[in-house]
């Protein structure tokens, strides 16, 4: 398709601009290839995706629940009083690490939000009036950087761990999300629509009239076209010039609308290609890197079959490893005795920790 674009071009535009037929050519031959590979990029996400579940669901289940009971253990000891207050500080931390894994696997149960209900309820009593006006306003700020507001008295201390306003918090967050990408799209389509090219204005009402579904008799024929019709509307609205090319190639494809290369309109055609191709890149990344729902996935990519099995079963292997070693501090902080000496264990390596970093931030180095 591309070759025919480029010989259709050639063939009505002067020979000067032969240069640019071929650069817009080749731009359009690597916009084709990124659409290729984005495509093949995500069935395979899909298909790691369908191999991590299958052979870590059964697994990850037991790694859930074994966390649960721990997390319910660490909050049986928060609320018990032979612990003193940094003792329960750092009862939390471990309580909020464990809770954090849950969420990430998105594990919820009826004991669980039992536990926690009570273990928030528990933290509330042990803040004074300062505390709770601090981690309030701490929360405000933090829901301020999303634009969001609350009344005041929704920012009880239970209130805020409580899942149906986490839920509100979300939806709001969504919907704060969702109005700023509908304003920059906005912003970028009148920009679009300022720079038009008033050639491919022209070419865009030609093929319209070409495509109309009224001009042809046959169902096969009138459902072809009312479809070309709807990518030919969305291309022109979202000024993709690429789209609007390979609609043209399909709907008049001996060039009766008479499509050339000139002065005025190549370096319009350039520019938007670039567009093209920098959007197609950034989207590939997000999937590889950033949307959190495939670039799990993306990290057991491989360049074989071989490769990816090895990738998962390693995976597979930190889980059962994650839910050995949890089973075994379960039994650990079973024993308040013992419980406390970890306790002491972990308050004397951050003691040292936070010493380490103060000479780090003095320049001082002792070792």
């Amino acid at each position: 398709m591309n070759n025919q674009l480029k010989i259709i071009l050639q063939q009505k535009s002067e020979e000067k601009t032969n240069k640019q037929i071929e650069d817009i050519s080749k731009k359009l031959q690597k916009i084709e290839k990124l659409n290729t590979d984005f495509e093949k990029l995500k069935t395979k996400i899909t298909n790691i995706r369908q191999l991590v579940d299958k052979k870590t669901t059964e697994i990850k289940i037991n790694l859930c629940h074994t966390k649960e009971q721990f997390v319910i253990l660490l909050i049986k000891k928060f609320g018990m009083k032979s612990f003193t207050k940094w003792e329960k500080e750092i009862i939390a931390n471990l309580i909020n690490e464990e809770l954090e894994l849950l969420a990430n696997y998105n594990h919820e149960s009826e004991d669980l939000q039992k536990a926690l209900d009570q273990y928030f309820k528990s933290q509330k009593e042990n803040l004074n009036k300062f505390e709770t006006e601090i981690i309030q306003e701490s929360i405000k700020d933090m829901l301020a950087q999303f634009d969001l507001d609350f009344e005041d008295e929704d920012l009880d201390f239970e209130k805020i761990n409580d899942p149906a306003f986490k839920k509100r918090v979300e939806e709001k967050m969504r919907t704060k999300q969702k109005e700023a990408n509908e304003r920059q799209k906005q912003l970028e389509k009148e920009q679009k629509i300022e720079k038009t090219d008033i050639d491919f204005q022209k070419i865009y009402k030609k093929l319209a009239k070409l495509a109309h579904p009224d001009l042809y008799k046959s169902k096969d024929e009138k459902a072809t076209k009312e479809e070309q019709m709807q990518r030919l509307t969305k291309a022109w609205n979202e000024r993709d010039y690429y789209e609007l090319l390979m609609l043209w190639l399909e709907i008049d494809p001996q060039n009766t609308i008479e499509l050339e290369i000139n002065q005025t309109n190549q370096k319009n055609i350039i520019a938007q290609l670039n567009s093209k191709i920098k959007e197609i890149e950034a989207e590939t990344y997000q999937v590889k890197f950033h949307f959190d729902d495939t670039a799990f996935y993306y990290q057991f990519n491989a360049s074989s079959e071989k490769a990816i099995h090895t990738n998962i079963e390693k995976y597979k292997k930190t889980l059962k490893e994650n839910l050995e070693m949890t089973a075994s501090k379960h039994l650990e902080v079973e024993k308040t005795k013992t419980f406390k000496i970890i306790l002491n264990n972990i308050y004397q390596s951050n003691q040292e920790s936070d010493f380490r970093n103060y000479l780090d931030d003095l320049g001082i180095d002792f070792d």
